[in-house]
């Protein structure tokens, strides 16, 4: 068999070679790189991965916006296995953050806004020395609410009964603010008027043991939490508004001693910011209390504390003192309010919260100033948290 071959003429092979060699060098550097991207120097580490920031909401960093040292210093130990490789979000708003900031300069105040909805933390801020987590203050009338819905939900009071406004036969030497005599008055009336000799009534009939459930119910004792803002909050033996006393009871409203003495927990009693504006939060939400957080991560805990009609009808009665003008300071047009002020041993107390028949936002504010001047800043800053939905001031 004849075996035929076929010779490739040298000419026609150049091209071929010439074509590879010009592949090769056009990948040479890729080929290079790849070899020598695992190739590290003896005792190099590995790059580090990017730390993680708390951040408000819009993005902005927590440490870049004002009031807020504790708060950004606590949640970077709190978060901090987090914060190793991603960021921790808040609902902080930063517009809100400065408002309220720059709404507190004048004189020592603390002020803590929360979203309604979620029970997340809006802003907080203190001036002057006052702490938002921290300093404690009598609130006076601001505990009033809790009385009538624990009122009006056990039936010891109805909407027409007639308490007494004078202090003529109420227990031991009680009286309204400036010697005030009310008359015969109903529990709304005494909201508005923040009555102390018709609230002393309201306890007496409730009992010393009712008022102090009434007052754990809500969270207000040396136990209480704050949601994962707890960790903010100064505890100390004694702290919080049911402080130890006889029979297990400590001073609150209607508790009258073995002297015949009436204690009055709205001015012996001590509550934080923070602790005021989730009293606030609960108002607001008909009785439904929601512990405070700052972190968007999961839900909060909800739980109810009284009915919901109860709830309406002191949310109702709230709004109709504001609107009457009965709460220093917080009327106005436009966007309805619904509050209260108290004011016991030289410090005020203001809880508020808006738009009153389908709240959004609720706030506390405290400080030295009177109830007018604290009033006035609380339905300011309720207006700016709630100007970026229009729907809100229908």
């Amino acid at each position: 068999m004849d075996v035929v071959t076929t010779a490739v003429h040298p000419r026609r092979r150049a091209p071929r070679l010439r074509a590879a060699v010009a592949i090769a060098l056009a990948l040479l550097p890729a080929l290079l790189a790849a070899g020598c991207a695992d190739v590290t120097e003896p005792g190099d580490d590995p790059p580090a991965p990017r730390p993680g920031v708390v951040r408000a909401a819009g993005g902005t960093p927590l440490a870049a916006l004002p009031g807020l040292e504790r708060l950004t210093a606590h949640l970077r130990r709190r978060d901090a296995a987090r914060l190793r490789h991603r960021d921790v979000r808040t609902a902080i708003r930063p517009a809100l953050q400065a408002a309220l900031v720059n709404g507190l300069r004048t004189a020592p105040a603390a002020g803590v806004v929360l979203d309604v909805r979620s029970g997340r933390l809006l802003a907080a801020a203190g001036s002057h020395g006052r702490d938002p987590w921290r300093t404690r203050q009598a609130p006076g009338a601001a505990l009033y609410p809790i009385l009538a819905a624990g009122a009006l939900s056990g039936g010891k009071v109805t909407a027409t009964t007639r308490l007494d406004g004078t202090g003529d036969d109420g227990p031991g030497d009680v009286r309204n603010a400036g010697g005030a005599r009310l008359g015969p008055i109903t529990i709304g009336a005494a909201l508005e008027h923040a009555s102390r000799t018709a609230f002393a009534d309201v306890a007496v009939r409730l009992s010393a043991w009712t008022v102090d459930e009434l007052l754990r119910r809500v969270g207000f004792d040396a136990r209480a939490r704050a949601g994962d803002l707890s960790g903010l909050v100064a505890r100390s033996r004694g702290a919080g508004l049911t402080p130890t006393g006889a029979h297990g009871v400590g001073p609150v409203p209607g508790f009258v001693d073995a002297r015949g003495t009436y204690q009055d927990a709205g001015g012996r009693a001590r509550a934080t910011t923070l602790e005021l504006a989730q009293l606030a939060l609960t108002l607001a939400s008909d009785g439904r209390r929601t512990d405070a957080g700052v972190t968007r991560a999961g839900p909060l805990p909800v739980q109810e504390r009284w009915e919901p009609a109860v709830g309406r009808r002191v949310r109702g009665m709230l709004a109709a003192a504001v609107h009457e003008g009965a709460v220093p300071g917080m009327r106005g047009s436009g966007l309805r309010v619904a509050g209260i002020s108290g004011r016991a041993r030289g410090t005020t107390a203001v809880l508020a919260f808006a738009p009153a028949d389908r709240p959004r936002v609720a706030l506390a504010l405290t400080g030295d100033e009177d109830g007018a001047a604290l009033g006035a800043r609380a339905r300011r800053l309720l207006e700016r948290a709630t100007d970026a939905d229009s729907d809100l001031h229908r």
